[in-house]
């Protein structure tokens, strides 16, 4: 994450015409859609530590789920406005780097969970540094929740974009998104897979029904379509190929673990 990054979400966090749901990505149902598939997969009880938190948005919602909730962003102005906000009691936020999880002295979760936050670390090699450091800061058995951007699926869905007459979306220049491959072969060193899910249904209809049926204006994030496309999306894993984002939980190896996995 370099000076320009930081200084691109210092400015987004400092924009107070940006609602908290949409400082980190204004495609709100695209949001609501993450939320709703990480939600099952939190514990009462456990310790739980959101990384590039932004203000604190999803962590309210998941806190109450929790019986301890670390949300860390390395944006002060992030911070300082999750700070503002209507925390609950186990809820807490500080500035700390995802890369330096050793060095901030959190201690270990039982979960840990990461929104297109890593894709923001656009040198590849530190990509899988930080996941490492994450695996490290992960009690055995514990679970990493990712939602990242997928190279493939971008790719896939601007094809189809073409196909229907409209421009490929824009290059997102903080972003650089994982090749889905290499990140399962990296992942797969110390966790098992227990759910995988591509928001497909929901990048086709938002990404190329929409705007092509309403050309030459230009689509709205919290357009109907989207809406609907996003609560369809939450049980139809369609279209996976499709998808911006690879939705996954993965197990840390323990000794009952590995067992689990060598008896599949």
């Amino acid at each position: 994450m370099n000076t320009s990054t930081k200084a691109h979400w210092d400015e987004r966090a400092a924009d107070t015409r940006h609602d908290d749901i949409e400082t980190t990505h204004p495609d709100i149902w695209q949001r609501w859609l993450e939320i709703e598939t990480i939600k099952p997969w939190l514990r009462t009880g456990e310790r739980v530590l959101d990384v590039g938190c932004g203000t604190g948005y999803a962590a309210r919602i998941f806190a109450p789920l929790v019986g301890e909730l670390i949300g860390i962003d390395f944006s002060e102005q992030m911070i300082l406005r999750a700070q503002a906000g209507d925390n609950p009691t186990n809820l807490s936020f500080r500035v700390a780097d995802v890369r330096q999880l050793d060095a901030a002295g959190l201690g270990t979760f039982d979960t840990i969970v990461s929104v297109r936050c890593l894709i923001n670390i656009l040198d590849r090699v530190e990509q899988y540094a930080t996941i490492d450091q994450i695996t490290a800061a992960l009690r055995p058995g514990g679970r990493f929740i990712l939602i990242e951007g997928k190279f493939e699926g971008r790719q896939a869905l601007n094809e189809q974009r073409e196909a229907h007459g409209l421009d490929p979306m824009p290059t997102v220049w903080h972003n650089r998104d994982f090749r889905e491959r290499e990140l399962l072969a990296h992942l797969a060193q110390f966790y098992y897979q227990e759910f995988k899910r591509g928001f497909g249904y929901y990048d086709y209809l938002s990404r190329v029904v929409h705007p092509h049926l309403i050309k030459p204006r230009e689509p709205a994030y919290d357009a109907e379509i989207n809406q609907i496309a996003a609560h369809a999306a939450l049980h139809k894993n369609v279209n996976e190929a499709l998808s911006r984002v690879i939705a996954l939980v993965m197990r840390k190896h323990d000794q009952a673990a590995s067992k689990q996995v060598n008896a599949m």
